[in-house]
């Protein structure tokens, strides 16, 4: 039969079922985490649908009710074959609210697991996990962590695909978005909870991912990884060490024990069965959102005369580097007498940019070719991540997330910048680790974000200039390397740097 949020309970239909202006409800289905749920015909389209009423005693304040509907707003934008479709948000006249989904056929996962009470098929089990988080990695790139992922929010439609529903008690990545909980509240299904969620603690994508291992744990052996839980692969022998690994590492109490996003905790999984990483979608380029510096081939090659280079065992300063092997970089020693502007301060071995307009020396000189790689995380507003270089083509930047419209790229060539053609969309999520990849060539410069299409910018007999919102003019004296965050305090892993040869 058909389902909405949730499976049907065999609950008896109520003798008067409420009216909803263009929609006739045929029966009640269940009940989500934020109210009920019932079968409808949408009137206009002459279609069936889930339509979810939202429980009185959550809409006692208006800016709920404001929240809710942008998070459905958000919701319906989403486009992915694992996540249940939200069709509408409707005001009701009586001052409650409601929310109108597409309709799955079939059970949900809850109903899978109680036809095998000691586990699923491991293959079956690992398809099923992989699909959870595809949905939850398109939802994290727009800005929304679930925070109840638990088998009744699973769906398995006719063809026993997963379709995620139930994000009635989602959080916005966005900032200053305000929360559908007071602080200090704690929300969600006990089992399936995070740490920082019982402790009332800030929540991000990890959260989410300590229930895709509570999840993927309870699919393998039947149970609840509750307490001083035993390892899977204790409990069925014959699951794989590092599957048994990916669990453990997701089930972590502290988050920064977690892998970063979902795509790197799914590369764990998949390595763990032999096979190869699924390519990044452009909702996986969120999941994290890791930003890959691609290759510094301008300037990176042979000599590399970088002052913040050294080697992390000094008895190997003589010791000629391997040309493949990546090699971390120190931060500038003096990080006062290396801030051109804004505030700049450690944290561990990262550095932290401050809430204003943010640049970081890093270079004053630059070998021929190689590669760069650098890991973010941006903390706070919506504004430019940049990594500034010279090249002969003159001093440019590898924009992030800029303009306040989401564009990326290299600028400014020949005085275009991102805002145009040579720009590409791309949002940094904030609390979400992102990797940037910058090759800088001779004649051309190759940038990569995030697993995503490497961008390709010729630069012969072309100019290089730093756009004026930064307010920067660096001359031939000044660095040739620079970090850099616009209004938006962004943490930064240490760069790492390798030579390549240039063909």
């Amino acid at each position: 039969m058909a389902q909405g949020l949730g499976s049907r309970d065999g609950t008896p239909a109520p003798v008067s079922l409420p009216e909803i202006p263009g929609y006739e409800l045929l029966e009640r289905l269940g009940e989500g985490g934020m109210g009920e749920v019932f079968l409808a015909r949408q009137l206009s389209l002459d279609r069936e649908v889930a339509v979810k009423l939202v429980r009185r005693e959550l809409l006692a304040e208006e800016w709920f009710l404001e929240r809710l509907e942008r998070e459905a707003r958000l919701l319906a934008r989403l486009r992915h074959p694992h996540l249940v479709t939200v069709h509408d948000f409707l005001r009701l006249p009586d001052g409650t609210a409601a929310v109108v989904m597409e309709l799955v056929e079939g059970g949900s996962l809850r109903d899978r697991l109680r036809a095998s009470p000691n586990g699923l098929p491991l293959d079956e089990a690992l398809t099923l996990i992989r699909q959870v988080a595809a949905a939850l990695a398109a939802a994290h790139a727009e800005g929304v962590i679930h925070r109840d992922i638990k088998p009744e929010n699973v769906l398995l439609d006719a063809a026993g695909q997963v379709r995620v529903t139930d994000f009635g008690m989602a959080l916005s990545l966005a900032p200053g978005a305000p929360r559908l909980t007071r602080t200090g509240a704690t929300l969600g299904t006990p089992g399936y909870l995070a740490p920082e969620q019982l402790s009332g603690a800030d929540t991000d994508a990890r959260t989410d991912l300590f229930a895709l291992g509570v999840l993927l744990y309870e699919m393998l052996t039947g149970r609840l990884p509750l307490g001083s839980f035993e390892p899977p692969r204790t409990v069925r022998p014959e699951i794989p060490a590092q599957v048994d690994a990916a669990i453990l590492r997701a089930l972590k109490p502290n988050p920064a024990d977690r892998p970063a996003s979902l795509v790197a905790w799914q590369e764990l999984l998949d390595g763990a069965v032999g096979r190869p990483p699924a390519p990044a979608t452009t909702a996986a380029a969120f999941p994290r959102r890791t930003l890959l510096l691609g290759g510094l081939t301008a300037g990176l090659g042979g000599g590399l005369a970088w002052y913040f280079l050294r080697p992390r065992n000094p008895a190997a300063t003589a010791a000629k580097p391997d040309d493949n092997a990546w090699q971390t970089l120190e931060w500038p020693a003096d990080l006062a007498a290396a801030t051109v502007s804004g505030s700049w301060r450690r944290e561990g071995e990262a550095i932290v940019s401050g809430d204003a307009v943010c640049l970081l020396a890093l270079a004053n000189s630059l070998p021929a070719t190689g590669e760069l790689r650098l890991q973010f995380r941006r903390l706070g507003g919506s504004e430019s991540v940049a990594l500034f270089f010279r090249h002969p083509a003159g001093f440019g930047s590898a924009e992030v997330d800029g303009w306040s419209r989401h564009r990326s790229g290299v600028q400014s060539i020949d005085g275009r910048t991102t805002q145009g053609e040579d720009g590409f969309d791309f949002t940094a999520v904030p609390g979400q680790d992102h990797e940037l990849l910058l090759e800088l060539r001779p004649a051309e410069v190759q940038l990569r974000i995030d697993r995503g299409p490497t961008r390709i910018y010729p630069l012969q007999r072309r100019q290089l200039t730093v756009v004026s919102p930064w307010n920067w003019s660096p001359d031939a004296t000044g660095p040739a390397l620079a970090l850099g965050s616009y209004q938006s305090p962004t943490r930064f892993e240490r760069p790492q740097w390798r030579a390549r040869a240039t063909g």
